[in-house]
């Protein structure tokens, strides 16, 4: 049984002018012999509208067997006529270059139905349905615009039939197999961009739009790789960004965009502030919760996240905050004025003298708190306890046990971010009420800290948290 390659063979074109007779609607038999003595096959029943834009026939029409069924096809002046179980059908001439580039009947299937006049993205054309490859699973349609035929089948056809013109434009071209980039894979461009399928994955992706200019002045695929997901909104940037496996975020313009990053929040019993801005002076809006992950991107001092601004101060990156807690080198902390330390000698050593460390975000507000509490006071708020590592945290736990202190590798105190005044500094008390514990719990919301106990409870009126 001859193929379709017999087929491509086996037609030629006539060379004298042939006369055809248009008024029959149907025929349901062979026409009536032509000058050349070629008339329409028995098997092709066409109608006389589909014929007067055929032309005569210039060739015998010829079984083929392709795409799972066997049908007939014969050649006109202008197309090809195709009959099989979903009718008689044309492939134009103007489209049969597109049609067999993709392997013809193998390959695009069987036609449909007639070109249909479609319009998308400003532009009106034509589309054309084919039954596809069977075995592959696949559909078709050759689509036209401007006198440029291009078949689109398997996953630019899922963009086009799911999305629609508007989305992805009129192709420009069959699709094509590339080396690029260091990988090999199917693209096919559009008039809004292309479609691009790297081999080994199942989805195709569209680069279009500014992204798609940009993406091609900076050098296409073989510089900035595949697309591995179609183009997305960066609300916290402003701009659209896509996603590629050389240059991984490729934005619409040369701005820079920071990653999103995963921090922890720094504390294990308490939430730390969400703010409206970036800055204290911005309404606290919401909190995350103790060892909440937070995702967001570093503006200065602060992560905006899709809730708001959290002070990195009350973060880490580190996800395990056992292991963290209490084991953080000194030379990640910062020196805290000994200025601000109490006059108190008590035990595990400390002195007057002792040098105390904290987190040096926090240590940034409490310079600010200080300096608004000496300007009313005239002096600072003495500090006993900062930073205490983990083996000082055991030596409280046995001296005082749960709750009076936290077990240890759980306390705030092991992340740098807690604060314990002096409770009697003998000028300024600080116990509940008196006026230096006033002012904190009045004012120290400015800066950042909280006590987390409530007034006159047996919690400790002196200890304040860096919460943001």
């Amino acid at each position: 049984m001859p193929t379709t390659t017999d087929v491509k063979s086996g037609l030629r074109r006539a060379t004298l002018a042939l006369t055809f007779t248009t008024g029959i609607a149907m025929l349901g038999a062979a026409a009536p012999a032509q000058a050349t003595g070629f008339t329409v096959g028995s098997h092709i029943k066409a109608t006389s509208a589909l014929l007067t834009q055929v032309g005569a026939p210039v060739a015998a029409e010829v079984q083929v067997t392709a795409s799972a069924q066997t049908g007939w096809s014969q050649a006109f002046e202008r197309g090809t006529l195709y009959a099989s179980s979903h009718g008689t059908w044309p492939v134009l001439a103007r489209d049969k270059a597109a049609f067999d580039g993709r392997s013809g009947l193998d390959g695009v299937g069987w036609p449909m139905g007639m070109p249909t006049s479609t319009t998308g993205h400003g532009i009106t054309g034509t589309t054309q349905s084919f039954s596809g490859n069977s075995t592959l699973r696949e559909t078709a349609r050759i689509l036209v615009h401007n006198n440029k035929s291009a078949v689109v089948k398997g996953h630019p056809y899922v963009e086009v039939r799911d999305k629609g013109l508007n989305f992805t434009g009129w192709p420009l071209a069959n699709e094509f197999y590339v080396y690029e980039g260091g990988s090999v894979g199917w693209q096919q461009k559009f008039t809004r961009g292309f479609v691009a399928l790297r081999k080994g994955t199942p989805t195709a992706f569209h680069v279009q739009g500014m992204l798609h200019e940009r993406f091609l002045a900076k050098g296409g695929v073989a510089v900035n790789g595949w697309p591995t997901g179609n183009y997305r909104w960066l609300a916290r940037c402003n701009y659209w960004v896509q996603d590629f496996t050389k240059a991984l975020q490729f934005g619409e313009d040369d701005r820079v965009c920071a990653a999103e990053q995963t921090y922890y929040v720094a504390n294990m019993y308490r939430p730390v502030n969400i703010r409206s801005g970036a800055g204290m002076q911005f309404a606290v809006v919401g909190t995350f919760a103790a060892k909440a992950t937070v995702v967001g991107v570093e503006a200065g001092d602060w992560v905006k996240t899709s809730r708001g601004y959290v002070h990195l101060g009350t973060l880490t990156t580190s996800a395990d905050l056992s292991a963290l807690n209490g084991t953080i080198p000194l030379s990640a902390l910062c020196a805290v004025p000994k200025s601000y330390n109490g006059d108190n000698t008590f035990d595990p050593g400390y002195t007057p003298q002792t040098q105390r460390y904290l987190n040096c975000f926090a240590l940034k507000q409490l310079d600010l708190l200080q300096g608004a509490f000496r300007a009313h006071f005239g002096g600072y708020a003495r500090i006993d306890l900062t930073y205490r590592p983990l083996a000082e945290q055991w030596y409280w736990f046995n001296k005082f046990g749960s709750p009076r202190a936290a077990t240890p590798g759980t306390s705030p105190h092991g992340f740098g971010i807690s604060i314990d005044f002096q409770e009697n500094d003998g000028w300024s008390t600080f116990d509940w009420g008196q006026p230096g514990n006033r002012w904190l719990l009045a004012n120290s919301k400015k800066y950042g800290f909280g006590n987390p106990f409530p007034c006159g409870t047996w919690g400790e009126l002196y200890h304040f948290d860096f919460q943001g």
